[in-house]
């Protein structure tokens, strides 16, 4: 999950709408090389994985993250849901990862 995370980050999106040009005017150099969600590195440097008995996640302790990923109704910050990574291609990993563990091939 924290990789799938971390791919999300790295493309960008995607789907992510594009920074918005009062944004990139505040940034560093200008805007020039303005990566979305990554510019400090501090939300996607702080994905680490955490899981009990009957679970797994990826999560973060940055307090701003939870304005990215939320449903609630927004007018200022776009939805960039960096934590939206569970579809079939993942569950099957899940699965596949899960049986090579029981079955002792992994």
């Amino acid at each position: 999950l924290v990789g799938r995370v971390n791919d999300k980050f790295e493309s960008g999106g995607p789907g992510w709408p594009p920074l918005a040009e009062s944004t990139l005017r505040g940034r560093r150099k200008g805007g020039k090389g303005a990566e979305i969600l990554k510019d400090t590195g501090r939300l996607a440097g702080s994905i680490e994985p955490f899981s009990g008995a009957d679970y797994a996640e990826a999560a973060t302790d940055v307090e701003y993250a939870v304005y990215h990923v939320s449903d609630e109704p927004r007018e200022v910050i776009p939805k960039r849901d960096f934590m939206d990574v569970l579809d079939d291609d993942a569950l099957d990993e899940a699965a596949e990862t899960i049986i090579g563990f029981l079955t002792g091939e992994l």
